[in-house]
Parts: structure tokens; sequence; C-alpha cells
């Protein structure tokens, strides 16, 4: 838990230096760099799915193939869907 905070800090500070540098070049550029890195993280998130996906010998759209239940006594846990559903 230690690290997580002191990463969470370091991106706060660093992100709010960058900000604001950004903002002082052009009012528009804080706003499209935190677009464009939303948008990288998105690209590796699909990329680190696709290949976790690939290593467990599952094709790209198996990850629909589980899906969440809750039980009646509220026990939560994971029903294979058939080729029917």
């Amino acid at each position: 838990m230690g690290i997580n905070s002191a990463v969470e800090i370091l991106g706060k500070v660093m992100g709010l230096l960058c900000a604001g540098y950004f903002y002082e070049a052009n009012i528009e550029f804080p706003y499209i760099s935190g677009a464009v890195v939303y948008i990288v993280g998105l690209i590796i998130c699909i990329i680190l799915m696709r290949a976790g996906n690939r290593k467990a010998g599952r094709k790209d759209t198996d990850c629909r193939e589980f899906s969440p239940v809750v039980t009646v006594d509220g026990n939560a846990g994971t029903v294979m869907m058939d080729e029917h559903s």
C-alpha cells in the first residue's frame, strides 16, 4: 500500500506541474494532453488483454464466455454460458 500511495502522489504532483506548463503554453494543451494519455492507456490495456487471452489459449472474443451471477443466497459466482444463450 505504501508504494501505491507514493506513485499516486508522484503522479498528482507531476501531472499538475505538466498541466501548469501546458496551460502557460496554450489554454487547450492540458485537455489535449489528458486525452492523449487516456487514449494511450486504453490502447495499452487492449494490447495486454489480448496478449493475456492468447497466452491462456483463448480467442480474443472468449472473454465473454463467463457471465457474473449472484445466486439467491447472495453469493457471487460465475456461470459458463452455453452456445444457445
